[in-house]
């Protein structure tokens, strides 16, 4: 958990008196498993219910419960800063998917910006598309339910008012792959990071560029037979693609810079004329729309409707 004077973009939202909402879908379904808004886990010892802190909880994997519960408190970012849990933001403003359609009826209804979690089949974690199905056991998993969800999802967006007025949509993936051989319990990275990653904060003596990192698996301790091995190649989820869609972008455009993590949280600052929390303010960054840290916003140039950088003139 991050304290509180460790800022997010929903901070910066609120206080520039933006609209935002995280949407996670199955979040709540099961009531004993985790919260119905916020959707902190949460764990049940000697018949009291309560956060589970610092404990493995139940949402690290989908839940056979009756019709599914396939959240992971994992995959929601806003439950780990207590900015948002104590100022009662997480509670207001992340909710379960399903409230997503509602919002977009009305442009005055759809927030500012928007983050849309899927649950654990649809984002291709389980199942693998044939032979293995989700934990619903209804779905093929893998790649084929992720093109299920965003063949339904993209397009419920685009033609909603909001979007069709100045919308923007960033499809794209928080790692990369893994392999695993169990035989020799190694985690291997399927690439490597690049373009200026950095490390994520306290965490450095663990993590050396192609050295064995120690993980403990599950409720054992580190150090405590069995472990798991993985050789850092990299730091901030190995490489990923990102796929943008908008009214004022060309389709079919492909770029071929190299963008870190942080550029896409420097885009979203950029869009909305935010300071840049963290390494989405490191020298240099560049955001999807070529504009870097030298440049104070991103604007549409209503000639030819591309992205255009503002520079400071002072």
């Amino acid at each position: 958990m991050y304290p509180p004077q460790i800022k997010t973009i929903g901070d910066q939202l609120t206080a520039a008196r933006l609209s935002w909402k995280g949407y996670m879908e199955d979040m709540g379904k099961n009531p004993a498993r985790e919260q119905a808004t916020c959707g902190q886990p949460l764990i049940t010892v000697n018949g009291v219910t309560k956060v589970a802190l610092n404990q493995v909880d139940g949402t690290q994997a989908a839940e056979a419960f009756p019709g599914g519960d396939q959240y992971a408190a994992r995959h929601n970012p806003f439950v780990y800063f207590h900015s948002l849990i104590d100022s009662g933001q997480c509670a207001r403003h992340v909710v379960n998917f399903n409230q997503f359609q509602q919002d977009l009826a009305h442009e005055s209804t759809t927030p500012h910006f928007s983050f849309i979690t899927p649950n654990l089949c649809h984002d291709g974690h389980d199942g693998n598309g044939t032979t293995t199905k989700c934990k619903n056991t209804v779905e093929p998993g893998g790649l084929v339910s992720i093109d299920a969800f965003l063949k339904q999802t993209v397009p419920l967006i685009m033609n909603s008012p909001a979007y069709k007025e100045d919308g923007l949509i960033i499809v794209t993936f928080d790692e990369g792959g893994l392999t695993f051989d169990g035989a020799n319990s190694q985690i291997t990275a399927e690439g490597i990071s690049c373009c200026g990653q950095q490390p994520g904060p306290n965490i450095e003596p663990l993590l050396v560029p192609g050295q064995p990192l120690k993980l403990g698996f599950e409720n054992i301790p580190r150090g405590t037979p069995p472990n798991f091995f993985t050789t850092t190649t990299g730091f901030g989820g190995d490489r990923i693609g990102g796929v943008l869609l908008s009214p004022f972008l060309k389709p079919g455009t492909v770029s071929n810079v190299p963008f870190n993590h942080y550029s896409m949280l420097k885009t979203v600052e950029d869009i909305f004329g935010l300071d840049h929390l963290g390494y989405a303010g490191q020298p240099g960054l560049q955001g999807f729309f070529g504009c870097t840290n030298s440049d104070i916003r991103v604007g549409w140039d209503d000639d030819d409707q591309f992205r255009h950088c503002q520079r400071d003139r002072d």
